[in-house]
């Protein structure tokens, strides 16, 4: 209720220095909760915290309008905000949350939304509009991102490597991550030809789980940005991604050129002796001196729990040389 909202704020206008966080998860705050949060920080911009949290609650498209004019409001310390399970369709409130982040004079460190559970996951309209706010200012897009359940299609996924692309900034952003996400093939192809000519602004962290790409020409894809010398990726996730023998050997042939990536996590149940061979030799070709030299130092974990006993040896012994 907006009584209860008023009363939990008011003390906040006495403070000489801001919260470092207010947490409001699940209190069934609604849309106009958010305009009387809105009207308080106009009011007291001073009290405004570095890190809000509002997930679990009603927050519909105009909700997110009245958030974003909250960020409006706020001095350059705001830092983390987080939007998960909310009501939101990804409409116009969408659109004014991205333009009020990239007004912002710094890059805000973690941003999260994802729709609730119990409706339809937030259109594509809705990343589309807010990633649109970021083309004319790529260097301020956050630093990580938490896409949970938005259901992205080609459109959105192209215009969001766009906005990566075009950062000119001397390190990418750390964290994307999009799991549940409803994307196809074509839409991370997409992802992936917009940062072919950018490898270095490559998320650190991909996270794109519980999706559904072909994984034949979604492995070749990614191989061909970590073959690239100056691609920044360190941990790919993907555990609804099957390898099989063919897949393996082009990933591994990419992960023997690379080195920077970490994690590798995908679904290996479908390789056989002859794929975890190509990946042994990613790790550690003993072929020659030189080409032992020249194999894959920095991988620490590929695929997840099962795996042979020599490729656990060879991950270990990058982990701890």
């Amino acid at each position: 209720k907006t009584e209860t909202i008023r009363s939990f704020l008011a003390p906040l206008a006495h403070r000489r220095r801001p919260l470092e966080s207010i947490t409001l998860n699940n209190c069934e705050i609604r849309d106009n909760g958010a305009e009387e949060i809105k009207l308080f920080f106009e009011t007291n911009p001073h009290a405004l915290p570095r890190k809000i949290s509002f997930e679990g609650n009603m927050l519909g498209d105009e909700g997110f309008e009245y958030i974003g004019e909250i960020i409006n409001h706020s001095s350059s310390a705001f830092e983390e905000l987080s939007l998960l399970h909310n009501r939101m369709r990804g409409g116009e409130g969408f659109r004014v949350l991205g333009a009020a982040l990239a007004r912002q004079e710094r890059t805000l460190k973690m941003l999260s939304i994802g729709p609730s559970c119990d409706i339809i996951p937030m259109f594509p309209r809705g990343l589309i509009l807010f990633a649109k706010e970021f083309l004319s200012n790529p260097n301020i897009f956050p630093e990580k991102v938490i896409f949970t359940g938005i259901r992205v299609d080609l459109d959105a996924f192209r215009i969001l490597g766009n906005v990566l692309s075009s950062r000119t900034s001397a390190s990418p952003i750390e964290l994307l991550d999009m799991r549940h996400a409803s994307f196809t093939r074509n839409g991370f192809l997409a992802f992936i030809n917009a940062l072919e000519g950018s490898p270095g602004q490559t998320p650190k962290v991909l996270h794109i789980s519980k999706n559904e790409p072909e994984h034949i020409t979604t492995i070749f894809a990614i191989s061909d940005i970590v073959r690239k010398p100056n691609c920044s990726l360190e941990k790919f996730w993907m555990r609804s991604l099957s390898l099989d023998d063919d897949s393996v050997a082009h990933i591994a042939n990419s992960l023997s050129k690379n080195e920077k990536i970490l994690e590798f996590t995908v679904n290996t149940d479908e390789i056989s002796i002859t794929g975890w061979d190509h990946v042994a030799n990613a790790l550690c070709d003993t072929t020659t001196i030189a080409s032992t030299y020249t194999s894959n130092h920095t991988l620490v974990d590929f695929g997840g729990w099962q795996r042979p006993t020599k490729i656990s040896w060879c991950l270990e012994l990058n982990k701890n040389p």
